[in-house]
């Protein structure tokens, strides 16, 4: 099926009700883990005039890497991507990616260092972190699969993803009722699993990621604070 057709079949899925739903500014705090490395970690999503910015930050003794993604909601509450920036730098290595969506012209203009290209936009497309945000939104809606056409590196990725079942997670903050999602990939050598908090507008509590090579890695929450208001546990 084109990307453009299958873009609008999804667009056309998602639940008016979740969409609806105002969002939620947060900011988090994750204890995580590269291949037994520790990493700060910090996500956070802020009001930008009429839209707003999602960001991460992470580091640790080898580098660092920052993503920030600016969009607003259109008139059913759904996530329109505006631009999205990406910087890291490990091993002294600068790798610097900015993605600018021309709504006028309906193309995303990606840049990758040098590098510059032009790619066709669809309704419904998401960008590298904003497809977390639109999850967590349709997570409400409770069905056996979620799907969504993403903007990386300069392509259109198709994302999938299924409920596993629900799951405490121990925290520092304490136990926290969860939601574990896998990412449905058709490489098998690598996995993802998210958990995240039906309490808590499934906000991100813990993530799991096997590389094809073997390393892997994983952060789980340690503080967090929604709509300015310090969160704790939700164990059932």
């Amino acid at each position: 099926m084109p990307l453009h057709r299958l873009a609008l079949l999804l667009l056309c899925s998602i639940s008016m009700h979740s969409l609806a739903a105002p969002l939620s500014l947060f900011s988090a705090t994750y204890v995580a883990k590269f291949n037994g490395l520790p990493v700060e970690a910090r996500r956070e999503l802020i009001k930008v005039g009429d839209g707003y910015r999602v960001s991460t930050l992470a580091n640790n003794v080898l580098g660092e890497m920052s993503q920030s993604e600016e969009f607003d909601l259109d008139g059913v509450g759904a996530i329109q991507l505006k631009r999205y920036h990406s910087q890291q730098r490990f091993f002294g290595v600068a790798k610097v990616e900015d993605l600018i969506v021309d709504p006028v012209k309906n193309i995303a203009r990606y840049s990758r260092n040098d590098k510059l290209q032009e790619i066709p936009l669809a309704p419904g497309y998401l960008g590298p972190i904003s497809y977390q945000l639109q999850l967590a939104r349709d997570l409400n809606t409770k069905r056996s699969s979620y799907r969504y056409l993403v903007l990386y590196r300069g392509k259109v990725k198709d994302y999938r993803f299924e409920p596993v079942g629900e799951e405490v997670v121990h925290t520092s903050l304490g136990a926290i009722r969860t939601v574990k999602i896998r990412r449905v990939r058709d490489d098998q050598e690598r996995e993802t699993l998210f958990w995240m908090a039906p309490d808590l507008g499934f906000l991100l509590i813990k993530l799991w990621q096997r590389e094809e090579d073997g390393q892997n890695y994983e952060l789980t929450l340690s503080a967090a604070t929604i709509d300015g208001k310090p969160i704790s546990a939700t164990s059932p």
